[in-house]
């Protein structure tokens, strides 16, 4: 409140097995919080352990990120 910021993301990035012989999966979430009721605004989530094979985890945690925010701009706009 002190700096003017009236929304924050926060979230989480963790990353879970796939299935046989692949890498990592990435489970990532990411919220909006009101700063001065904390209220939770947006929730945008991605992941699922059950995909395919993934190329990489860190492929995967880009790919994921890219979702989130194609999904937030959807819903929001690029003037946020």
């Amino acid at each position: 409140n002190l700096l003017g910021v009236k929304k924050m993301f926060i979230g989480t990035i963790s990353t879970v097995g796939g299935p046989l012989y692949s890498y990592r999966h990435a489970n990532i979430t990411l919220k909006v919080m009101d700063v001065s009721t904390g209220e939770i605004t947006w929730i945008g989530r991605y992941g699922n352990s059950m995909w395919s094979s993934a190329i990489s985890t860190q492929g995967d945690i880009q790919r994921g990120a890219k979702a989130i925010i194609r999904e937030f701009i959807k819903v929001h706009g690029k003037d946020f």
